[in-house]
């Protein structure tokens, strides 16, 4: 066993855990609390996010799960020691508690813990501590009577009225002292800002021939985000097709690729640290097949045919390099037509842009 001895300066809230402790602690002249426990090993304690919505009247709900580990001491992935009082500290300017559930009960022991909010205390901006009735939240002895390690777990919801940067369980573990037991396990705290997925702002799709390319926007930098491309055709359903990690230093995202032809839905999957998940909205795209088009001879001298899966109507232009239209019309005939080249035109190479209702290419076409 490990033993540690550790001060912490007196707040208001630690009044509230030194009338809960099962074992009194020895608060010394000098205004600091001493207190020795065993090492714990809080394998089976944590806090997780489950949610974080809209609830209304520009509040939101913030729900977590905490699971704090009980069972035989001094085995693996079993408690350090017995929970009684814990708290939950939040953290964010301007942030505001507006309701929290009254107690919370252990399923294991029985024992109801009620609830005190606090602000300023344990370093946190507001909170929420559970006080103990006399009893341990968790069962932790050292024979078998709590049974084999495990976790006594609860969800509950905070309403706030904004998102806090941060989140913090204290006291898991800790025989009521908030600093000690699990505290300083990262496991113990959430970080909004890397945690939460992406909102969209906007998500936009282009076609250029077989190229797709895909534009959006989210609301916060992030480097802690994954960004997954997916696609749906009637024939596979949705697919993945690329991922992409978010960056701390952009909101902006662009991503780029061929396709096949025909008609499907994009939509971009962001994943946060958690496993939250939110998608964009679904944007369809069409991509035709190549427009195959023959010019002969090529070079040519006062003719030039045009040969492919042209139709009356379709448009051509013939331009030089530099985009001026040289000459300009609509074919009149299926499969193929014959143009007459002006002889005011120079020798040289130009551009010969075929133009549908659905599609266009371009071709090169050298004139001697």
């Amino acid at each position: 066993m490990h033993l540690i001895s550790i001060s912490i300066p007196v707040s208001p809230v630690l009044f509230f855990y030194m009338k809960s402790f099962a074992k009194p602690l020895v608060l010394l002249l000098c205004g600091c609390l001493t207190a020795t426990f065993s090492q714990a090993q809080c394998d089976s304690s944590s806090l997780t996010l489950l949610a974080f919505t809209p609830a209304g009247g520009g509040t939101f709900d913030l729900t977590v799960e905490y699971c704090i580990g009980g069972g035989i001491l001094g085995v693996n992935s079993g408690a350090g020691s017995q929970t009684t009082t814990y708290a939950f500290g939040m953290y964010g300017t301007g942030l505001t508690l507006n309701s929290y559930p009254a107690s919370q009960t252990s399923d294991s022991t029985g024992c109801t813990n009620t609830a005190t909010t606090f602000t300023g205390s344990l370093g946190a901006d507001v909170g929420v501590a559970y006080i103990t009735g006399g009893c341990n939240y968790t069962c932790v002895t050292s024979t078998a009577a709590c049974g084999m390690p495990h976790s006594d777990c609860n969800t509950v919801v905070f309403n706030v009225n904004q998102m806090p940067d941060s989140m913090r369980l204290f006291g898991a573990e800790g025989n009521g002292n908030p600093f000690a037991g699990c505290y300083p396990n990262s496991s113990m705290s959430l970080n909004f800002l890397v945690l939460l997925a992406a909102d969209f702002l906007s998500f936009d799709a282009s076609v250029n021939q077989q190229s797709v390319s895909l534009s959006w926007e989210t609301d916060l930098p992030d480097q802690d985000l994954t960004f997954e491309i997916q696609r749906y055709s009637e024939n596979t359903g949705w697919t993945s097709l690329d991922r992409i990690p978010g960056n701390q230093d952009q909101t902006m995202y662009t991503w780029t690729n061929q396709s096949p032809s025909g008609s499907f839905l994009y939509r971009i999957q962001s994943t946060g640290v958690n496993g939250e998940v939110t998608f964009s909205p679904s944007v369809e795209v069409v991509v035709t097949e190549p427009w195959a088009i023959r010019l002969s001879p090529n070079p040519a001298d006062h003719t030039v045919l045009i040969e492919g899966e042209i139709a009356p109507g379709d448009q051509y232009e013939l331009t030089d390099l530099q985009g001026r239209i040289m000459m300009s019309g609509q074919i009149d005939s299926h499969g193929s037509q014959e143009l007459s080249i002006p002889n005011s035109l120079s020798s040289g190479t130009y551009l010969l842009k075929m133009i549908s209702s659905t599609n266009s290419t371009v071709n090169r076409l050298q004139i001697r």
